[in-house]
């Protein structure tokens, strides 16, 4: 019922692999539907970037989050 927790989720819009996009996004609505009191979570799609790309901003967001 509750999580106290605060999630930053990104992946990038150009995956090879599709799947991989929808199962992300599924997997967020899943846990918003869930309404856990406490829970924060952000999920970013980072157009133009692939797999390789997107850690380079989502770490540096993610780490301007808790800093």
């Amino acid at each position: 019922d509750a999580l106290s927790a605060d999630i930053y989720m990104t992946v990038g819009g150009d995956e090879s692999n599709h799947y991989f996009l929808v199962a992300i996004w599924k997997f967020v609505e899943i846990i918003r539907e869930r309404d856990y009191e406490g829970l924060q979570i952000e999920y970013e799609v980072y157009d133009g970037m692939d797999h390789y790309q997107v850690w380079v901003p989502s770490l540096l967001k993610g780490l301007e989050k808790i800093l």
